[in-house]
């Protein structure tokens, strides 16, 4: 499980190859229908994929500022823990996850920045 996050951690850019570490089992965690895959990644934030149509965003810890990339691995849905449609979850203490049927917000709780994506688009608040 380890080598997955880590996996995923360098294919959404939160962690830099020479400085990859393990981060905890349940930093990994998807939608109820297993599309949106997401990590999160401890002091670089929180990055989050559609399997629909490769559409991910990120959220970097500390600054709020979310980018938006292309293509990106996510590794395997199955393997991570799934946040139940209205629970919202806390991550690394100022990270909060909310899931919908309409998607996941990602956000932090210093900024109040964040990010909406679901099957189709993402989007920043």
């Amino acid at each position: 499980m380890k080598i997955l996050i880590v996996t995923v951690a360098l294919a959404l850019g939160l962690v830099c190859a020479s400085s990859a570490q393990a981060v905890p089992a349940d930093a990994a965690f998807v939608s109820p229908t297993h599309n949106l895959v997401c990590l999160y990644a401890n002091q670089y934030g929180v990055g989050c994929k559609s399997l629909n149509n490769g559409r991910s965003a990120i959220l970097r810890a500390y600054t709020g500022v979310v980018t938006f990339r292309g293509w990106v691995r996510a590794g395997n849905p199955w393997a991570a823990r799934v946040i139940p449609y209205g629970r919202t979850a806390t991550y690394g203490g100022t990270f909060k996850v909310r899931s919908s049927p309409a998607g996941l917000d990602v956000w932090s709780t210093l900024t109040g920045h964040g990010f909406h994506i679901d099957r189709a688009r993402a989007w920043r608040f």
